[in-house]
């Protein structure tokens, strides 16, 4: 069975945990420059309701271009009809690339009079025309909204204005409109629910609709707000995602999933998708320009914060993140996206439903972040293979086949490791249990100062816990011989938790800390005993998430030698380094990207004090990557930017500066062959160099070495590495 197979649409899925990692918190919302890779940047109150009005709710946004926007919500006059009232609308335009925006004066795209009002708005860009197609009710002053019909209003002047447009539809039963308009091929699509059932209209032209299909709903639960999206396996497939509503108990938790293959027409049957999180509430997928799915959601009912996940083709999911923090008080929810580049999107959702919130996501490195390790045991290229008196093996193909039929060990081993928070996903069959002596089949991982350790013994899954160096059940469960797929997530805490199918959190304990290792390491191995030997499979393995993602929030899972220097986080979130008696101040994160591929610097720093000018007598802020196949050296100096070349071993400078205490995001992009290129602050390209060759294994590593005369100081606010 391929993974692929495994993580197939809605069904077989795992449920995400609701924090996963401080550590990844890339989202953080006082990032200053859209050049940060992945997160949220730019976070803008656009309005505030008036208290002529209740409230304001389903916020809709489409970009004209990269620079203009449109945005449109409902005003609700009270809380009686609080589903319909005004529709709203701003534009706005940049002229510095989406860095500031001016936004025009609120106007109204449709306001209720005695003879209607409206619901909701979904907006589309039709090749630089914007249309805007908006549900239509009873007057405010009838208690009875309905039966909703659509309207449509057109932008030719980049949403400044509107006017009417006219359409027609067939379909002549009650719609709510929830998500956004998709082309597949020649024919638009446009989601909608009603009394629970969801259904999609159809168009070719965005003036003539009419019914495609109605999803079936075997569970009867109330299907709400659906998105659509074109399969990224099969153009010709569309895939739907829908919340339920609140009521519906049995529901919550989970977003409900349907596929159609014969373009619209027929849908299968609505189940849940225990790969994306839903609690009631609108949440919204999309796929981008690189093919990727993205995904953003609530994780509890009370709406506090919203979260975003992706998915690249052939890939799991990978872990949820904050997309908005508790630095921004209140609700947020209802958030709808429009891509304006590939992968980065701007964004709007509602804030305790009296506010209208503007922002960046930037996905676009998502795609491309590597796995710490994935591999789907084709061969057994760039592994330690240990058999022992057993075997360690590619059998059948496409799977690991471990064997010890001795008290010896049977191992595969390979040094790369994740950053202190990860995901184990991994598919694998145990045909023949040793005893609870033996190893029936490990797995261990080394993440900078802590190991998880796991086996899979006759009556249960074992750790080691904390600082045990013992094995502990940490879930009974009678051993059987049958395939399952295993996940086991560990937050920056150090919590490891369980899952197993698909199915709920088996369990959860901290992994063996402090542990102390040169190495990042994952491995695999058997181990009997005498008398009773042990057999194992494994068909897919991966660890994930990002390289180095560093918030510098603590310095949990950093290597850290101050060398008489500082080395501390201050203020809150910075990393404060500090040399003044020729020694480094430094931190080292065990962990760094693959030999096989590009990989990227980037990272937003200060230096407070610069020491001598040339690196070799000190260091103002020096940072490297090792991936064992390259290693970047940088050093920022008073004078310039400084790089060790390919084939050379001392600092040579690739690109002038003057004294610069100012803050600055800094990327670094190193393509296969070894050519670094430099960019600061999202400008241009800087300079390119060839880096140095490296075979030493995968790390990150920042420092600063200055004298008693020449003090060196610097601040880092974030790194990241893919």
């Amino acid at each position: 069975m391929s993974r692929r197979a495994g993580f197939a649409y809605a069904a077989g899925g795992f449920r995400f945990l609701q924090v996963l990692s401080l550590l990844v918190m890339a989202v953080a919302l006082l990032a200053t420059n859209e050049s940060r890779a992945e997160g949220v940047t730019g976070v803008t109150e656009l309005y505030s309701v008036p208290s002529s009005w209740y409230q304001l709710r389903t916020v809709e946004i489409v970009c004209y271009d990269a620079t203009h926007v449109a945005i449109a919500w409902r005003n609700e006059p009270d809380s009686v009809e609080h589903d319909r009232g005004d529709i709203m609308f701003k534009s706005g335009s940049s002229a510095d690339g989406g860095a500031t925006w001016t936004w025009s004066a609120t106007q109204y795209m449709k306001q209720s009079d005695s003879t209607a009002s409206y619901v909701n708005v979904v907006m589309y860009n039709e090749s630089g025309t914007l249309y805007a197609f908006i549900g239509k009710s009873n007057p405010i002053s009838n208690p009875d909204p309905g039966t909703s019909v659509n309207v449509c209003m057109k932008s030719t002047n980049m949403g400044v204005s509107w006017t009417p447009q006219a359409i027609t539809n067939s379909y002549t039963g009650h719609m709510a409109l929830g998500g956004h308009i998709v082309k597949s091929g020649t024919t638009y699509f446009m989601p909608f629910h009603a009394s629970g059932t969801q259904g999609f209209l159809k168009s070719t032209n965005l003036i003539n609709w009419s019914l495609a299909g109605i999803v079936p709903n075997p569970e009867d639960v109330s299907l709400q707000e659906g998105f659509l999206v074109v399969s990224q396996d099969n153009p010709n497939h569309l895939i739907c995602k829908m919340r339920v509503k609140v009521t519906d108990g049995g529901g919550l938790g989970y977003a409900y999933s349907s596929i159609s293959t014969d373009g619209g027409t027929t849908w299968s049957n609505a189940i849940k998708d225990l790969e994306l999180p839903n609690w009631g509430v609108k949440g919204c997928l999309y796929k981008d320009s690189n093919n990727q799915y993205v995904y953003l959601y609530n994780t509890e009912d009370d709406r506090e914060t919203l979260y975003y996940k992706t998915r690249a083709p052939g890939k799991p999911w990978k872990a949820g993140r904050p997309f908005t923090s508790n630095t921004l008080a209140g609700k947020d929810c209802y958030a709808m996206l429009s891509e304006y580049a590939p992968g980065k999107y701007y964004a709007l959702w509602e804030n305790s439903y009296h506010n209208v919130y503007f922002g960046k996501l930037d996905v676009s490195d998502a795609i491309t972040t590597q796995d710490v390790m994935d591999t789907d045991w084709n061969n057994l290229t760039g592994w330690t293979v240990s058999p022992g008196s057993g075997l360690a093996e590619i059998s059948p193909a496409g799977q690991l086949h471990l064997k010890s039929t001795t008290a010896s060990v049977a191992s595969v081993l390979k040094n790369v490791g994740p950053t202190t928070s990860f995901t184990l996903d991994m598919r694998a069959q145990v045909s023949d249990h040793t005893s609870t002596a033996g190893i029936s089949l490990g797995t261990k991982i080394i993440a900078g100062t802590r190991r998880l350790m796991l086996d899979f013994k006759t009556d249960g899954v074992y750790s080691m816990v904390g600082s045990a160096t013992t094995w502990s059940r940490v879930f009974t469960q009678a051993g059987d011989t049958a395939w399952h797929n295993w996940r086991v997530t560990v937050d920056a805490a150090g919590v490891a938790r369980l899952y197993q199918d698909g199915g709920q959190s088996l369990a959860s304990w901290s992994i063996q800390s402090p542990y102390v290792n040169t190495n990042p390491l994952f491995q695999h191995w058997v181990e009997g005993v005498s008398g009773n030997g042990c057999e194992a499979r494994i068909d897919w393995s991966t660890v994930s998430e990002g390289v180095v993602a560093n918030d510098f929030v603590d310095l949990v899972g950093l290597t850290v030698a101050a060398g008489g220097g500082t080395v501390e986080i201050s203020p809150a979130s910075q990393l404060h380094m500090r040399s003044a008696n020729n020694t480094n101040a430094e931190i080292t994160v065990p962990n760094g990207p693959g030999t096989t591929a590009p990989f990227s610097l980037e990272f937003r720093a200060q230096v407070n004090a610069y020491t001598a000018n040339a690196p070799a007598t000190g260091v103002s802020l020096g940072l490297k990557v090792h991936n064992g196949a390259k290693r970047l050296m940088l050093a920022i100096q008073g004078d310039g930017v400084y790089s060790v070349l390919s084939g050379g071993s001392a600092w040579v400078k690739v690109y002038n500066t003057t004294n610069d205490t100012n803050w600055h995001v800094w990327r670094v992009e190193v393509d296969a062959s070894g050519t670094a290129r430099l960019y600061r602050d999202g400008g241009p390209q800087l300079a390119s160099w060839s880096i140095q060759a490296d075979t030493g294994y995968a790390r990150f590593g920042s420092w600063v070495k200055g004298s008693s005369t020449s003090p060196a100081e610097a601040r880092l606010d974030w790194v990241k590495v893919n």
